[in-house]
């Protein structure tokens, strides 16, 4: 699991000693930093995409996108993220940052990479500031736009892209989806990520002692009764332990096993 993690990140960076992993080498101070202060909520965003693209299951409107296709257009991509960063700025402050709001600006990112794949990205060409203008506000109604923004737009834009890039928004929004039942691969890897940063050595349901390699991702609150697969809903517990404990709740399962 660990080496798993560690080889997404070497596709996101190059480590210190090379491992033989193609990086896509992205610059930290344009994709984590901002004011020389290290962005946790851009990380995990990007994290997420560049796990998505490495497994071949990011899908920008049917269309699959792998590193060669966000090679093609990440001079765009570093663009917007460079010259709107209001973009990430309000996204983290009216929605939260770290676990809570990662998968917002993730939505934001791939909204520049679906922009990106529909027109090359110019903002010395009129039509394309307008029609990323109009993109973004139809896409992330919280987003202010400043002054120079508004002024800006003079009304030509290309209405086929707005509504390609404003679809694909809504169809991946967090607010919009319904979130999944199962957890995903990424999800159960980030469980047992807090599991050894917190040290938390011992089974929940059991308090007997965890060995990590022996665990499995439990419901806190059970799918069966509306339980999501979040990370905030994850926890390690023993196999058995999470067969015993099934749709019950923590209380259940340990009033069940010890009488408390």
């Amino acid at each position: 699991m660990m080496s798993h993690l560690f080889t997404i990140l070497c596709r996101m960076a190059t480590p210190v000693k090379p491992v033989g992993i193609p990086s896509l080498g992205l610059h930290p101070f344009l994709y984590f930093y901002k004011d020389k202060r290290f962005q946790i909520t851009s990380f995990l965003a990007w994290f997420g995409i560049v796990f998505e693209m490495h497994h071949n299951i990011m899908q920008i409107n049917q269309r699959t996108i792998t590193f060669k296709e966000f090679t093609r257009v990440r001079r765009g991509v570093e663009f917007l993220i460079a010259n709107f960063p209001v973009a990430t700025t309000e996204t983290v402050g009216k929605l939260g940052s770290g676990i809570k709001g990662y998968d917002r600006l993730q939505t934001v990112y791939k909204a520049f990479i679906c922009l990106s794949l529909q027109i090359e990205v110019n903002f010395e060409d009129q039509e394309c500031v307008n029609t990323f203008i109009l993109t973004m506000s139809k896409s992330f109604k919280y987003i202010n736009f400043n002054e120079f923004y508004v002024e800006s737009f003079l009304g030509k834009y290309d209405p086929a892209v707005v509504s390609h890039v404003v679809e694909y928004v809504n169809s991946i929004s967090p607010a919009s989806r319904s979130k999944p039942k199962a957890f995903s691969t990424l999800t159960k890897s980030l469980i047992k990520h807090n599991f050894l940063v917190g040290n938390h050595n011992f089974c929940p349901l059991c308090d007997g002692l965890i060995y990590l390699d022996s665990t499995e991702s439990d419901h806190r609150i059970a799918k069966a009764v509306g339980g999501q697969g979040v990370l905030e809903n994850g926890q390690l517990v023993h196999p058995l332990c999470n067969r015993l404990k099934s749709d019950l709740s923590l209380e259940e399962i340990r009033a069940d096993l010890f009488g408390e």
